[in-house]
């Protein structure tokens, strides 16, 4: 027992000095080359102003020192070698010139280098590369400071910062349908401080579609249109529920960080009764016969339990679509179809009809 306790322990020691020993030989130094940079088709805003990128290992990657002209303070320390980046939303604007790439995408562009140069968001340690001179970070790391929004249509991925004070936020309010001015947020407010009963009765009812031509499957599912403002009278309903109040500014800081009202989005409650799964449906979503590029989350289950909303053991999934609005016109009705087995429900939805 004794001798196999021993080989153990030598064993062990011998597989640790033959890591480090490895790890000493391999460890990159800075200036290896690591990879290739390729172009891309893909173009990045912070707050609706572009900024050069560089992909890397299938990331989208921006110079660190970029981001002190789109609202960032960047701090160099030559001694510690180190990158301090922190978000200033009073910072003045001065976006970069964004030249469009007219390279196929995934093409060579240049190589990128192991640095030691240490990047820190907030006090946050993040991987960093370097490339002809400049260190470079994943965009969708700046997802801290603010909403990220990936367009697979256009080939965008957008970032609204919280708390900016530039004018050139992404949400232009006067753009997208269910935009809400300041009145229109307290209105909301006021509808659902009238209590949850008028919720349940009067507000959520305006929201769920009826489909055009009745069948055993729409007894049983429901779609429905989620709005900013439905969802800010939601919330105040249910703070009224519990004696509380949903005041404007909170209302309006959710307003300011979803990704509505540029995204258009619509829930589907599935009930499934003896459906095995929610694999056997497909969902598409149509204007004028054309397929939309829609993304479609959710649809998982919840325990047949009271305790989960709508208080019907069969309610079994859940799920949300979500469209750009820049994919339809809003002048035109858009049909969401559900198909199961050899059954089909047509659901045709004017949004202009909705807050």
């Amino acid at each position: 027992m004794k001798i196999k306790r021993k080989l153990s322990f030598f064993l062990a020691i011998i597989m640790v000095l033959i890591t480090f020993s490895t790890f000493t030989v391999s460890a990159a130094k800075s200036g290896d080359k690591l990879g290739n940079v390729l172009y891309s088709d893909i173009t990045a805003y912070i707050n609706g102003n572009a900024i050069p990128t560089s992909v890397i290992q299938g990331k989208t990657l921006v110079v660190v020192e970029d981001l002190a002209n789109y609202g960032f303070t960047v701090n160099w320390n030559g001694n510690e070698r180190t990158l301090k980046v922190e978000y200033n939303p009073n910072k003045a604007i001065k976006p970069l010139s964004v030249e469009k790439n007219t390279r196929p995408s995934g093409t060579y562009k240049c190589d990128y280098f192991y640095t030691d140069i240490k990047t820190y968001l907030s006090g946050k340690l993040v991987e960093s590369f370097a490339i002809q001179g400049v260190t470079l970070i994943d965009f969708e790391l700046l997802e801290s400071y603010g909403k990220l929004i990936w367009n697979g249509q256009t080939r965008e991925l957008k970032l609204q910062l919280s708390g900016s004070s530039n004018s050139s936020d992404l949400l232009d309010t006067s753009k997208y349908v269910f935009a809400l001015t300041d009145d229109e947020i307290k209105q909301a407010i006021k509808e659902g401080e009238k209590g949850f009963k008028n919720y349940i009765n009067n507000i959520e009812p305006k929201y769920i579609v009826k489909p055009n031509k009745a069948t055993i499957m729409s007894k049983y599912n429901i779609i429905k249109i989620f709005t900013p403002y439905f969802y800010i009278a939601a919330s105040a309903a249910l703070a009224s529920e519990k004696y509380n109040i949903y005041s404007f500014s909170e209302a309006k800081k959710h307003y300011n960080s979803q990704e509505q009202p540029e995204v258009i989005s619509i829930s589907i409650i599935l009930y499934e009764l003896n459906y095995k799964s929610t694999s056997n449906y497909v969902i598409g979503v149509f204007q004028d016969d054309k397929k939309i590029d829609a993304s479609i989350k959710g649809l998982t289950g919840y325990p047949d339990d009271s305790d989960y909303y709508p208080y019907d053991p069969a309610y079994k999934r859940f799920g949300n679509i979500s469209i750009f609005q820049s994919d339809i016109d809003i002048n035109k009705p858009i049909t969401v179809k559900i198909k199961f087995a050899s059954e089909e429900t047509v659901y045709e939805i004017y949004l202009k009809n909705y807050k």
